[in-house]
């Protein structure tokens, strides 16, 4: 069964655009400190970035599966429990449930795409809330400007709005599909200031603008 095609898609990347993530890890960061000695830390973050640079994205169950041997059993428990377990409600950004409810209000259809992982990053939007927030409809890939296909079949729209922090992201849907898309960089962290040719139709302060926008305007952009 086919879903039924929609006048408007909006789809909002999850970390740093809905969810602090830097935070998240300085976060998790200082728990590990906490947790291991200084070598064992460092070498947790060394494996990220390889894990990260294998696979294409941020991967915490590679980085453990590659960390678990180092350490003892109990300590590798530990670390996981403190990745896995994290309160990841806590750094949703103050504004992002508004401006999902503002988004179904003016007649969109909203759902999460995000990048990441298989398992984790599933598992950290469902715990932050707002899996709830979109009814259920989220995805995650890898690299989604390189699912179209998927993403079009997944929630039929005859345009779709795109809401990132990534300029680079939001450029290469610009340039995949110019006419389908309205993108907006959402400035927002650590990426907030990487620009990308072409720009983003709207550029925002953060999540908590889309609060100003009716349909018509997030459409007429393009």
């Amino acid at each position: 069964m086919t879903n039924p095609v929609v006048p408007l898609a909006c789809l909002l990347d999850f970390d740093n655009t809905l969810f602090d993530n830097d935070a998240l890890k300085d976060d998790l960061d200082a728990q590990l400190r906490g947790l291991l000695n200084p070598a064992q830390a460092k070498r947790f973050w060394e494996l990220y970035e390889v894990a990260r640079t294998t696979g294409g994205t941020v991967d915490f169950p590679a980085t453990m599966a590659a960390f678990r041997p180092e350490v003892a059993p109990d300590v590798a428990e530990r670390v996981w429990s403190a990745i896995w377990d994290y309160p990841f409600a806590s750094r949703v950004y103050p504004q992002s449930q508004l401006a999902i409810a503002h988004l179904w209000e003016i007649g969109a259809t909203v759902g999460i795409l995000s990048d990441g992982d298989a398992s984790y990053q599933p598992h950290k939007i469902a715990a932050s809330g707002l899996s709830d927030a979109v009814r259920g409809q989220v995805r995650v890939f890898t690299h989604k400007q390189e699912h179209l296909d998927e993403i079009f079949t997944w929630l039929p729209a005859e345009q779709y709005v795109m809401i990132d922090d990534k300029a680079t992201i939001l450029a290469d849907l610009k340039r995949r599909q110019p006419t389908r898309f309205t993108t907006i960089h959402v400035h927002q962290g650590h990426y907030a200031t990487i620009a990308a040719d072409p720009i983003a139709d709207i550029p925002l302060d953060g999540i908590g603008d889309v609060l100003r926008f009716n349909l018509a305007q997030l459409t007429r952009a393009r």
